[in-house]
């Protein structure tokens, strides 16, 4: 086995950070959270943070008088608030998912949160980590203004979704204040916490008469039609205790444990498809991610001679070699997708089949090839879907001579339409 070395010349700045890498990839939890967080705009871009960009933005996609970024944050306490530390129970956890209807957790914001995250969820990107994303960004955009600099809170993946509710938790308003110091003490918060947790949290946004009439009168106004009124005069700028958001997006049940801090790493293979070839060969294909901008590559190479690369940067004359670690940038070639000979089919928008090909080494001699597909299920009770894992069977289909590879596909109905992957195409009806 070899390593092939992909020369890249870079000129255009559009990624930075300072912060030192945490991980080698490939990690599938840490790549997907780390491209939802950093990949914002331009090529393969996921705009997660599209509708947090700055920290008043709310109108044009939620409705006059309510704002994304106080939301966001909101909906991360309340998920939050269900947590007993001391047994080591709930947190974020995204049980707020099955809480809605309970009067603790009234208004839309908690709807319209999870159906935006949920676009983002996968087997590797939990609800619970996209809704303490987004209180991160939120808390980032609230702190940006002329005169200071972004605050950045650390983020961190690998918390569970809850599969049910959790106990009874947020503070209400018409509840006495011993009531409150009791919530806030099983959530981990002495009561100089608490008031500075409650201050800080709200200073965005503010409270909507449609929600808490008992707090603020509704009004007849077609320009704020949640009768919101702020609690701060600079709504929409975040002023206090950052530390203990953090404590709060962190806040996790005993048997989860949290990641290192994602930061963006420096060089990072993207969308990488191996194709084998009649011919012997085989040719890669993807891009490489480095902090000033993207690379197309598809270099062409024997079977069975490579095992990684690694990745040399130019830039203004000056040359980097990144190993990822030492080790390069790992190619397996055991068990290979592919993605020019897979296809999908939506069939009237209800059900969805797959047809799937993979090259599989002879040497290997495997008696059967199982392929294990993650496909969302809504929860009773709930509107953020759990993943099913379903199995696949692959027959041999076709033997590549002189390559070392056969060919295995199998066709999968699923039953509803889904994202499997970037580069796969239609099914053919002829």
């Amino acid at each position: 086995m070899s390593t092939l070395k992909l020369t890249l010349f870079s000129s255009i700045f559009l990624l930075v950070s300072s912060r030192i890498n945490t991980y080698t990839w490939p990690d599938p939890k840490t790549d997907i959270l780390e491209a939802i967080y950093y990949q914002q705009s331009g090529y393969d871009g996921r705009r997660f943070g599209f509708f947090v960009r700055s920290c008043d933005i709310g109108a044009g996609n939620i409705g006059p008088g309510r704002t994304n970024s106080a939301e966001w944050v909101r909906t991360a306490y309340h998920d939050m608030a269900t947590a007993d530390v001391e047994a080591g129970t709930g947190g974020m956890d995204a049980s707020i998912g099955f809480e809605r209807d309970r009067p603790e957790n009234v208004g839309r914001a908690f709807t319209d949160t999870l159906l935006f995250f949920e676009d983002f969820m996968s087997v590797h990107s939990s609800m619970a980590d996209l809704i303490a994303l987004g209180a991160v960004m939120s808390i980032t955009a609230c702190t940006a203004s002329a005169s200071q600099r972004p605050i950045y809170l650390s983020f961190r993946g690998g918390r569970i979704d809850a599969t049910g509710p959790g106990p009874l938790g947020v503070p209400e308003p018409h509840q006495d204040l011993a009531t409150h110091i009791n919530s806030f003490k099983k959530q981990g918060f002495n009561v100089t916490e608490m008031i500075a947790l409650v201050a800080c949290g709200h200073s965005l946004g503010g409270v909507n008469g449609r929600d808490f009439p008992e707090i603020v009168s509704v009004k007849n106004d077609s320009t704020n039609i949640e009768s919101k009124r702020n609690f701060d005069t600079t709504q929409t700028v975040l002023d206090n205790n950052i530390a203990l958001f953090q404590r709060m997006i962190d806040t996790v049940p005993k048997t989860v444990q949290l990641s290192g801090v994602i930061a963006p790493i420096s060089v990072k293979p993207n969308n990488i498809f191996i194709a084998v070839k009649q011919d012997g060969n085989m040719t890669i294909t993807g891009d490489i991610r480095t902090t000033t901008g993207w690379h197309p590559y598809s270099p062409a190479f024997e079977c069975h001679v490579l095992s990684s690369f690694t990745v040399e940067v130019i830039d203004d004359g000056q040359s980097t070699v990144y190993t990822n670690g030492g080790a390069g940038f790992p190619i397996q070639t055991d068990i290979i997708p592919q993605a020019g000979l897979s296809c999908g089919t939506i069939f009237l928008g209800t059900s969805y089949s797959l047809n799937l090909t993979v090259a599989v080494r002879d040497d290997f001699q495997l008696q059967q090839v199982i392929l294990t597909i993650p496909i969302p299920i809504q929860q009773a009770g709930s509107i953020v879907p759990r993943f099913e894992l379903y199995i696949q069977t692959m027959q041999r289909t076709k033997t590549l001579n002189g390559t070392g590879y056969s060919f295995r596909g199998g066709l999968k109905d699923i039953g509803m339409p889904f994202q499997l992957w970037k580069g796969l195409g239609s099914c053919s009806l002829d």
